[in-house]
């Protein structure tokens, strides 16, 4: 775990200093603009273009004060949607950093739960049911992991995407007392169990229901899309 969170925390600094870089480089460039606007207006205004009369330099330079004006509500403009594009970001990095580790432990569930419905139970045999006894374990391992990332999480956010995160942190919890009632509930006693074909069978059920294995894709897609959007929909 220690590597991840130290990954995550170069990660956040090196966008902060990318930031303030772009900030920088972007005034930079807007007071150069300016200058080099300013002596050029200066020096037509002092000197004039060869050839004209007064009055003909009057109008010339009133037409490059609007123009120097028109470029200069450009350029704000540009630097003000840059800025935004950049808050933007930010905003969007914080909210992955916020949810990476919950977001990854849920897809190691997902994953468990997807080899429980494709290799487990295959045989009737002690061994068999071993396995797939640790693989709901691992399930609920990630799931736990996964809330423990949520409340780390909540800590960090804003009031909205506290709650989102709460709300996301309880369906979670149903989700691991379905795993629990109706996947590890449905398991053969043993491997002597008469009614081991059926039983794997309802867990297969289970695992294909709403509530099951598509749920997980539910929150995955959830997560993703507060992550991108700011969406806070919860399956």
């Amino acid at each position: 775990m220690a590597p991840l969170e130290i990954l995550v925390f170069g990660t956040k600094i090196s966008t902060g200093i990318t930031g303030i870089i772009n900030e920088i480089i972007d005034y930079a460039i807007f007071i150069m603009l300016i200058m080099l606007i300013y002596y050029c207006i200066k020096f037509f205004l002092v000197h004039g273009p060869p050839g004209k009369t007064k009055e003909e330099k009057e109008v010339a330079a009133t037409e490059d004060a609007q123009r120097v004006e028109e470029f200069q509500k450009f350029v704000g403009t540009k630097l003000t949607e840059s800025k935004k594009k950049r808050e933007e970001t930010r905003e969007k990095e914080h909210r992955q950093l916020l949810v990476m580790s919950a977001k990854s432990s849920l897809i190691h569930a997902e994953r468990a739960a997807e080899e429980l419905r494709r290799r487990e139970l295959r045989t009737v045999s002690k061994d068999s049911l071993t396995k797939a006894k640790k693989k709901v374990k691992e399930i609920d391992d990630h799931l736990d992991r996964m809330q423990r990332e949520l409340k780390k999480a909540r800590l960090k956010a804003n009031t909205q995407a506290q709650d989102y995160l709460r709300k996301v942190g309880a369906r979670v919890d149903i989700v691991r007392r379905v795993v629990d009632t109706n996947i590890l509930g449905q398991f053969p006693a043993n491997e002597t169990d008469p009614q081991w074909a059926q039983k794997v069978t309802a867990v297969h059920t289970a695992l294909d229901d709403p509530s099951g294995l598509p749920y997980f894709g539910a929150l995955i897609l959830s997560l993703d899309q507060f992550i991108e959007n700011n969406a806070m929909n919860v399956p």
